[in-house]
């Protein structure tokens, strides 16, 4: 049971938490502290005073006083909200991943370290403790490593994404600029351009004057708008349409290239089209044939003009194909997976947790003592990591302009995933474990408590939801004892 001297003893510990805050507010409000400090700030906490935090948690709680079914019952309550969030974001037109991120902190990030001593030994007595202990252990140990891997994985999904449009553009600039390089202009009187620069004497060896022979297209019931496709030989890497109009009447392809004036002359550019049929007869087929061949044959002789002009484009787009077949080679899930892991390698908190839960592991079994001017160090700088981040909060507050700055609805949605969806993931999570007695309780009321300060940090780190994480802090402290409480005698009843 919750007296008044436990509840004042509570309260003594929200109390600094909005000290902090309120000083941080007036300070930028009036421009005391100005927004360029912030950077600095955040990085400190970020890189030193987090994991000096962490570590300070890991390495001096003991982690052999630990309780295996609430260790079971928290890491599958955390699977079942993860498995969820994956599956929104998998089958849900809106689903992302920055909001499983979302979800995941909210429902599994609670400030233990600052309430759960507070709060839960006095209603579980001193056998609490332990338990507090192991949850402390987890949240430092695991979830706020799985909540990196998320940011990052986040990252690495972002830049593969930019990446496929910068691809994308860039082989729409190749095509367009070959295109562009090798247009021929049929039937009009436009230039036939050719690729490359001509030679210094005007002459170039590929404007050769070349005469293809007709194919005479008798008149007949032919549609004027009828196109025939030829296909070319591949002038580059990659094959050509070339479109032509059959008119009746008329030799199509009957052409004379004059390399003097670049000019495309028609010796027989008279006849007017009559009414066609869209069916070809036989007699149509067996000319499209003939030109086929014929334009074949003709392109062939001025292929070997085209390769020098060609051999850049030749030899990147060889060194493209190439590096399209070696990361064939990885799926795309085990490449992204491997670049998560390249940068969750570089996170600090990653090394310091893994560091302090060595450190404990060894400290505990064999009664070492860390030397105190290393004690006293590693416990002033978590300290002061704490209250920094407590300070960025109100300065994110001041620089927002409004009461609450991520909105009614988002303020909501925390609240509700913090205060609800959270314990009744736990209640489902204990009940699949054989959770009982004081142990149910305790995983039941520990997942009520509101949302951790890390979260906020992590959010600030990567820029990700930080008015949302910024006001659950906030608010969910002022709201959260009644809460509590009425969960606690809703258990005691039932």
């Amino acid at each position: 049971m919750l007296t008044a001297l436990d509840f004042w003893h509570l309260v003594e510990h929200i109390i600094p938490v909005y000290v902090l805050v309120i000083v941080g507010y007036v300070l930028t409000r009036f421009e005391i502290i100005e927004p360029v400090h912030s950077p600095g700030i955040s990085k400190w906490v970020s890189t030193l005073g987090v994991p000096m935090y962490v570590f300070h948690l890991l390495a001096f709680n003991d982690p052999y006083q630990t309780s295996m079914r609430l260790v079971g019952a928290d890491v599958l309550s955390k699977a079942l909200v993860l498995i969820g969030g994956c599956l929104w974001w998998r089958f849900c037109k809106c689903g992302s991943i920055e909001g499983v991120i979302g979800f995941f902190m909210l429902a599994t990030l609670p400030n233990t370290v600052l309430i759960g001593d507070a709060l839960l030994v006095p209603l579980y007595g001193e056998g609490a403790y332990t338990q507090v202990v192991t949850i402390i252990f987890l949240q430092s140990l695991v979830w706020y490593n799985l909540c990196i891997c998320l940011y990052e994985l986040r990252v690495v999904l972002l830049e593969e994404k930019q990446n496929q449009l910068m691809s994308k553009s860039t082989l729409e600039l190749e095509i367009t600029r070959v295109h562009h390089s090798a247009f021929v202009t049929v039937g009009g009187s436009g230039p036939l351009d050719a690729v490359g620069p001509a030679k210094s004497d005007g002459f170039d060896p590929r404007h050769k004057k070349r005469k293809l022979h007709s194919a005479f297209v008798p008149p007949g019931n032919q549609d004027p708008t009828l196109e025939r496709t030829i296909s070319a030989p591949a002038r580059f890497s990659f094959s050509r349409s070339l479109s032509l109009r059959f008119t009746p009447g008329i030799r199509v392809f009957d052409l004379d290239y004059d390399p003097q004036n670049n000019d495309v002359v028609h010796p027989d550019d008279k006849g007017t089209p009559a009414p066609a049929s869209p069916v070809m007869s036989a007699l149509d087929q067996q000319n499209e044939k003939t030109a086929r061949n014929v334009f074949e044959q003709q392109t062939e002789k001025s292929e070997p003009d085209l390769e020098n002009g060609n051999s850049d484009f030749e030899a990147e787009h060889a060194e493209k194909k190439t590096v399209v077949l070696k990361r064939s080679h990885l799926s795309r899930w085990a490449l992204i997976t491997f670049k998560m892991i390249n940068r969750v390698k570089k996170v600090p908190l990653t090394y310091a947790s893994v560091a302090g839960l060595i450190y404990s592991l060894f400290a505990f079994k064999y009664n070492w003592n860390m030397p105190y001017p290393i004690r006293k160090s590693v416990e002033l700088i978590s300290e002061g990591a704490l209250g920094l981040a407590i300070f960025l909060m109100g300065m994110a507050w001041a620089r927002s302009g409004r009461l609450i700055s991520c909105g009614f609805k988002a303020l909501s949605y925390g609240i509700v995933v913090r205060f609800l969806v959270g314990p009744i993931i736990m209640i489902i999570a204990g009940f699949a474990l054989r959770l009982q007695g004081t142990s149910l309780k305790f995983a039941i009321l520990q997942a009520v408590i509101p949302q951790g300060v890390i979260s906020f940090v992590l959010a600030k780190e990567y820029g990700l939801d930080v008015p949302l994480f910024n006001t659950a802090v906030v608010f969910q402290l002022v709201i959260f004892i009644p809460i509590v409480l009425a969960w606690y005698y809703l258990m005691e009843v039932f």
